[in-house]
């Protein structure tokens, strides 16, 4: 029957608009495989079979709901529950900082080299991703620890980002929950997926991203030049309203100052609302005109006053005096003028003291001034030691919102902590069914792996700190770990299997794989067309698993109508959805990481979204040239 797969097919059209307009994705996939559950019922079409029916096909639907709560909880539920609290225990204690700080140390031999210190931290960040399996808790910790170092070596702060975020581009290892759940799609052991599948597409396409990020963040390094960068902060001073006094670096001859003397010099100097212009043909000597009363009065105003020159100077004076630049000190109450030589100050101490406490503008005469050399590195230093200071304040600023808990909590982790992340990587290798050294059979699961080393950690945490009440209180961040990845990973990764349901009880794998047929695409091109869904997905969504877990249950069905492995899908669709949460300007990761640095999520898609491509590109050829 037709009309089933182009039902499910407008489902997916509608959630997919339904998501870019930011719909929540767990109540949507919900709601939609319920709602195509139900269609699939009132057209007599195929259901999915239910261990326990109630016996009232209405009842049944939500029957499916709770038989898929009990199923995941029990398998892959559990596991990715696990994980999510080790992950959150391990930071608690510090120990994924230890690991971070450990494996940065390659990066101070490359000072003298910006672009290929940032590049280098992709590798680094990639094995740091394996043993550290959240997106967005990952970028935070390389935000904290990465991002200041970089920007140290004079990496530019959204190169930094761009870098820090690519470390997440796959979604690797057996704690991943990506890799737990396609490991139990595909029907493989969790270390064998990681060893055999994983690894051998893995590094070629980090050689990819490392190449490519080289040369497009240097691309867009070279465009973004500094004068564009100065012109930027001078733009948002304007905006600030802070004062900006043009500055003469060619002085007049003695002849066209004489013609430029009649002209009128109007030199708007703004602080704050007040505004004073100095206009004139030539030095004027005012000392002595106007009452002391009048001044008074002036000051009480809020007038700004300026000093005048008893004695204008030569015209041979004069002229040495234009070759000097007026220098102008920007601030928001002071400003410094370059004057002449010879300076009356009217009122006294007293008085310009009071002017101060009553907010007035105080104009400060610079009696020698600099010479144009002079003044002009003296603007290139004050231009610079502002840039300077506005980086040191936005790495500051990063390493106190991310590390602002650790140091509170006094934390400071032992270099030896470092091996508590990558325990369980370690434990399920060496007990895997790879290596064969003892003379018994140990069967060890990612689970118990977990739990394992989370007792290491806490034994790690009573020798450190001999009190066991503060150790045992850390538990509490495990079971906070392991409630946060249940409502937000294995609620939508139950959402998404019932949303699946829906699509297959519709007839939409099978519709999908009469179109492919006839087309002639095979199993080959209908791995391509489902691994890009999932690119694209991700990217929509901002979520590489709610893309993979919506989709992913599928591929079973597809591969079996085929004849191939399910593990020839499986693979590039695992890898393209945590490549396409990378270039979206919508994924938690980036969000976070771009408001950290004070840029935009979309600047950093503009800088991801080459690379990865590329990336896409050249693992759907590697792949399927060995399919």
């Amino acid at each position: 029957m037709i009309f089933g797969p182009v039902i499910a097919l407008i489902f997916v059209i509608i959630l997919g608009y339904l998501l870019l307009k930011d719909y929540n994705p767990h109540a949507l996939l919900l709601i939609a495989g319920l709602l195509m559950l139900g269609i699939a019922m009132l057209m007599k079409m195929p259901m999915p079979q239910l261990l326990d029916p109630s016996g009232l096909k209405g009842f049944d639907l939500f029957v499916l709901i709770r038989e898929s709560f009990s199923g995941t909880n029990a398998n892959v539920g559990l596991m990715i529950m696990v994980i999510g609290g080790f992950v959150s225990y391990i930071d608690k204690i510090g120990a994924s900082k230890a690991l971070v700080d450990l494996a940065l140390k390659p990066l101070s031999v490359l000072k003298k080299h910006p672009h290929i210190a940032a590049v280098a931290v992709i590798p680094i960040g990639q094995v740091l991703f394996i043993c550290i399996p959240s997106a967005a808790g990952m970028g935070l910790l390389l935000m904290a620890s990465v991002f200041p170092i970089l920007t140290g070596l004079g990496v530019s702060r959204i190169t930094a980002v761009s870098v820090i975020t690519a470390c997440t581009a796959f979604g690797l290892g057996p704690a991943s929950a990506m890799t737990a759940a396609a490991t139990h799609l595909a029907g493989l052991d969790a270390v064998v997926y990681f060893l055999n599948f994983q690894i051998p597409i893995a590094w070629p396409l980090s050689i990819v991203l490392i190449v490519s990020y080289y040369f497009v963040n240097r691309y867009f390094d070279r465009r973004t030049e500094t004068g564009t960068v100065l012109k930027s902060e001078r733009a948002k001073e304007r905006e600030s309203g802070d004062t900006i006094l043009s500055e003469t670096k060619n002085p007049l001859s003695p002849q066209k100052e004489t013609r430029h003397a009649e002209r009128s010099e109007a030199t708007q100097l703004e602080t704050g609302t007040e505004t004073v212009t100095v206009t004139g043909t030539e030095t004027e000597s005012e000392t002595g005109t106007g009452s002391k009363s009048e001044r008074e009065k002036e000051r009480k105003s809020g007038d700004t006053i300026l000093s005048e020159t008893k004695n204008p100077i030569l015209p041979t004076k004069e002229t040495r005096h234009a070759e000097r630049s007026e220098a102008t000190e920007l601030g928001t109450e002071t400003v410094t003028v370059t004057g002449t030589e010879s300076e009356t100050v009217t009122g006294s101490k007293n008085e310009r003291a009071k002017e101060r406490k009553s907010g007035d503008t105080i104009l400060s005469e610079t009696k020698n001034p600099l010479s144009p050399q002079k003044e002009t590195r003296h603007a290139e230093r004050s231009e610079a030691t502002q840039l300077e200071t506005e980086t040191v304040t936005v790495t500051e600023t990063v390493t106190e919102t991310v590390t602002g808990e650790d140091e509170q909590n006094g934390i400071n982790p032992p270099k030896l902590y470092a091996i508590i992340p990558v325990l369980p990587l370690i434990l399920l290798v060496v007990f895997s069914e790879i290596f064969d050294f003892l003379p018994f059979r140990v069967k060890l699961d990612t689970t118990t792996a977990m739990f394992i080393s989370l007792f290491f950690g806490i034994g790690f945490e009573l020798i450190r700190t001999r009190n066991v009440k503060k150790v045992l209180s850390t538990l509490t961040s495990f079971w906070n770990g392991m409630g946060n990845i249940f409502k937000s990973v294995v609620t939508l990764i139950i959402a998404a299997d019932i949303f699946a349901k829906g699509l297959i009880a519709l007839g939409f794998i099978d519709g999908l794989v009469n179109l492919s047929q006839s087309l002639g695409l095979g199993a080959m091109g209908i791995a391509i067309v489902m691994t890009c869904i999932i690119f694209f997905a991700s990217m929509l969504m901002g979520s590489g698993n709610a893309a993979f877990f919506a989709f992913g249950p599928l591929v079973p069905k597809i591969a079996k109508a085929f004849g191939v492995d399910a593990v020839k899908f499986i693979l590039p669709m695992n890898m393209a959805a945590s490549m396409g949460r990378t270039v979206s300007p919508v994924a938690g990761v980036l969000i976070s990481v771009a408001e950290i640095a004070g840029v935009s999520s979309l600047q950093i898609v503009k800088r991801n979204v080459i690379p990865l491509g590329i990336a896409l590109i050249f693992m759907l050829l590697i792949h399927f040239i060995q399919w």
